[in-house]
């Protein structure tokens, strides 16, 4: 029997292909399995109450009908969005969407129903942005296009936060856009302060600034919610003249931004600390300088 040198490495070749194929399809296979888990704690967490609690088939019928909507959402975002050719999309979209159906449905469950979230997303998504910046087209997309998934899903839960309560400033696209540009700037000055960012690839910025504005959307959420009473006490409190001029022209977000920003501060914090624990900037070699003598 003859060996044939080149036969064995056609054949080595066939079996690493077919083991990166395998692998690529069980990834695959672990990243929806994860998307999926996401979506239904998100639901089961959404639809559990006192009276799921007695009657478990309760949670079944809610979780159904959450289910049922979100799916439909989902497929409408997409659509609106251009019907994107790339399976990372619809997940990412998903994940927007259950952010917002589940904050609407804790709360009131028919009001959650009746609200086009799919509309609410999409047109945060035509809001002028300057994370849209125009990049070059990569592997994953272009960074504009990335982004704007990015800031969509860092949105969701401020949008359920303002459909809880709007502080009287009702479906004015200045105040979402304000709040889209707070979370963005944020972020940037974070990561333009690092100086380990300068030295990373666009994937892994992306990746961090992405995971950073995640972070930063649900603080800003949850500084929504802990002003929310505060605020309505307040309006409570003022003077018919006062109270008249709030729901006319709004409430101040004032308190929300600095209760935002107060907390963001702990998370940049933190960040900066493990970034730079194994951080070494990379050294440069200077010329030696040409001295008498020398």
């Amino acid at each position: 029997m003859s060996f044939n040198i080149f036969d064995e490495a056609a054949k080595h070749e066939a079996t690493n292909r077919e083991r990166e194929a395998r692998d690529a399809a069980n990834r695959s296979k672990a990243l929806a399995s994860i998307s999926v888990l996401r979506t239904i704690s998100k639901v089961l967490s959404a639809t559990l109450s006192d009276t799921t609690v007695i009657y478990p088939e309760e949670t079944e019928r809610r979780s159904r009908e959450l289910i049922q909507a979100i799916g439909e959402q989902s497929l409408a975002l997409h659509e609106k969005l251009g019907s994107v050719d790339d399976p990372r999309v619809l997940p990412s979209l998903t994940g927007s969407v259950t952010t917002v159906l589940q904050g609407l449905y804790r709360n009131n469950p028919g009001v959650a129903q009746s609200i086009d979230v799919a509309s609410l997303l999409a047109d945060c998504a035509e809001l002028p942005g300057i994370w849209k910046e125009e990049k070059s087209s990569t592997d994953e997309g272009t960074l504009g296009f990335r982004r704007t998934v990015s800031m969509m899903q860092a949105i969701s839960p401020v949008i359920a936060a303002h459909q809880r309560f709007d502080f009287y400033h009702g479906r004015d696209a200045n105040t979402l856009e304000d709040m889209q540009n707070l979370l963005w700037n944020t972020v940037e000055d974070t990561l333009n302060r690092q100086p380990a960012i300068a030295e990373m690839k666009e994937g892994e910025v992306e990746l961090l600034r992405r995971n950073l504005l995640l972070r930063a959307g649900e603080l800003l959420a949850s500084a929504w919610d802990t002003q929310t009473p505060i605020a309505k006490a307040h309006i409570n409190e003022s003077t018919p003249d006062e109270r008249r001029a709030f729901k006319t022209y709004g409430y101040p977000l004032d308190k929300v931004t600095d209760l935002f920003q107060s907390s963001y501060a702990m998370l940049e914090r933190t960040f900066e600390v493990t970034l730079n624990a194994n951080f070494e900037p990379t050294e440069t070699h200077d010329e030696p300088e040409n001295r008498p003598g020398m």
